[in-house]
C-alpha cells in the first residue's frame, strides 16, 4: 500500500489509507502550534474519541447507506452490571461479532441526519449525481517533493462542476458559527490543501463545498464555498507547514515555542473601554 503511484483510490477503506507513506493535512495543521506538537501527534496518535466514532458512522451512514446497514447494528439497552444484562450482552456481541455498536439515540441521530442530507435539495442532488465516494489522492508536492495523501468524502459533477464535497458534523451550522469553526480548527488548510494535490494530478477547474450539519434537531444544515480569500490563505498555511515538516525531517530538529525571552503582545480587543 506504501507503493502506490501518484493518483486517485476511489473506494479506499480508512485502514489502507493509514498505511500509505505521505504527509496528510491531519498531521500538518498540527504545525500551526508547533514542530515538537506535530512530532508528538505523529507518534503518539491520540485513540479515537466518541465524537470520531460518531463522525465515521455518519459519514458512512451519509455515503455508504447499505455498508451502514450491514456493518452497524444498535446495541441493546441492559444494565451490564446485572447477571441478566451481562448475559444479554455477551449473546448480542457472539450475534454480531465484528460490527460496531451503536446506541439507540445515535442511531436515531444518524438517521435524523441522514434524512435531513436527503431532504435537502442540494445536497440530495450532490449525493445522488454522478461521481465517486472516499476518493484517496495521493501525489507529489511540487514545491517541497514530498508525498501527500488525502482521502475525500465525495467528487461529484454538479451543475456543470467537478465539485469536491466534504460533510462536517456541527453544534452550530449557521453562517457566523460555522465561520469560526473553518478559522478554528483550519477547515480552510484542509480545502486547499486537497484542492492544490487535485489540481497536482489533473489541472482542471473544481469547485469545494462543506455540508456542515448539526447533531440535533431539526438537524439543520447549509452548504458553504470557500471564497477565494480564504483558500489563498489556507494554501499560504499549508505551504508554509509543508516546509517546515521538510526541514524537521531533514534536520531531526523539531522545535516547539520561541527559545529564549520574548516580549508578548495582548490582542487589539483588549485595549478597548468596555462602554456601558
Amino acid at each position: 500500500m506504501s507503493e502506490l503511484k501518484d493518483g486517485l483510490y476511489p473506494g479506499m477503506t480508512r485502514t489502507d489509507y493509514e498505511a500509505i507513506e505521505a504527509i496528510n493535512c491531519s498531521r500538518l495543521k498540527h504545525f500551526k502550534k508547533s514542530a515538537a506538537h506535530a512530532r508528538e501527534y505523529m507518534l503518539h496518535p491520540a485513540p479515537p474519541s466518541e465524537a470520531m466514532d460518531f463522525g465515521s458512522a455518519f459519514h458512512c451512514a451519509i455515503l455508504e447507506p447499505e455498508r451502514f446497514q450491514k456493518d452497524y447494528v444498535v446495541a441493546p439497552q441492559v444494565d451490564r452490571r446485572t447477571k441478566a444484562g451481562k448475559d444479554t450482552w455477551s449473546q448480542f456481541e457472539e450475534l454480531h461479532r465484528g460490527k460496531e455498536l451503536l446506541a439507540a439515540d445515535d442511531f436515531d441521530t444518524l438517521k435524523g441526519m441522514r434524512e435531513s442530507c436527503m431532504s435537502d435539495k442540494v445536497v440530495s442532488e450532490l449525493l445522488s449525481s454522478p461521481g465517486k465516494n472516499e476518493v484517496c489522492a495521493v501525489w507529489t508536492d511540487l514545491v517541497t517533493g514530498l508525498r501527500c495523501k488525502c482521502l475525500i468524502d465525495r467528487i461529484t459533477r454538479w451543475a456543470g462542476w467537478t465539485v469536491v464535497l466534504d460533510f462536517k458534523t456541527a453544534d452550530n451550522a449557521s453562517p457566523p458559527i460555522f465561520s469560526l469553526a473553518i478559522a478554528k480548527y483550519q477547515y480552510h488548510e484542509q480545502a486547499a490543501f486537497y484542492l492544490d494535490g487535485l489540481k497536482t494530478l489533473s489541472d482542471l477547474p473544481r469547485k469545494w463545498l462543506f455540508v456542515a450539519i448539526e447533531k440535533k434537531r431539526p438537524y439543520a444544515l447549509a452548504c458553504y464555498e470557500l471564497g477565494e480569500a480564504e483558500l489563498a490563505l489556507g494554501k499560504e498555511m499549508f505551504q508554509a507547514h509543508l516546509k517546515q515538516y521538510k526541514s524537521c525531517v531533514e534536520t531531526n530538529i523539531w522545535p516547539s515555542y520561541p527559545s529564549g525571552v520574548t516580549t508578548i503582545r495582548l490582542p487589539k480587543w483588549s485595549f478597548v473601554e468596555d462602554v456601558e
